[in-house]
């Protein structure tokens, strides 16, 4: 079970430090073999493209990008963001939209992710 989320915009660039193998190899690394909990077969995980897919993206491989993702916020969505932590340059983010209307995102900073909830400020009217 989960909770439905939406994509709303996103910045993930990966360390030009990391190659792309050694970015998948991260994340399998991190998330172990586990193919029950994730569903992921790694015989067929050759990107980060890949990763985001198996995550529950919605992917455009000519674009090389993340076109969407109408889906459910839940535990394994946020270890495989954990797991593809390390390989995003600092600043990288992700933002959804929830099923109630909040907005929130996980921020990518030295290798590790963080929530963040939005804060909406509404500015004081002033008059003339």
């Amino acid at each position: 079970m989960g909770y439905n989320i939406y994509l709303e915009e996103y910045s993930l660039k990966r360390r030009t430090t990391v190659s792309e193998e050694q970015a998948v190899s991260m994340c399998r690394e991190k998330l172990g073999e586990d193919e029950d909990r994730f569903d992921i077969d790694w015989s067929k995980v050759s990107s980060l493209l890949d990763v985001y897919e198996a995550i529950g993206f919605d992917t455009d491989e000519e674009l090389e990008a993340i076109v969407g993702y109408d889906g459910r916020y839940n535990d394994e969505m946020i270890d495989l963001l954990e797991a593809i932590a390390p390989s995003l340059e600092d600043g990288s983010y992700i933002q959804f939209i929830g099923e109630q209307s909040e907005h929130f995102r996980y921020y990518f900073q030295n290798g590790k992710v963080y929530e963040q909830e939005a804060i909406i400020e509404w500015p004081e009217i002033k008059e003339e």
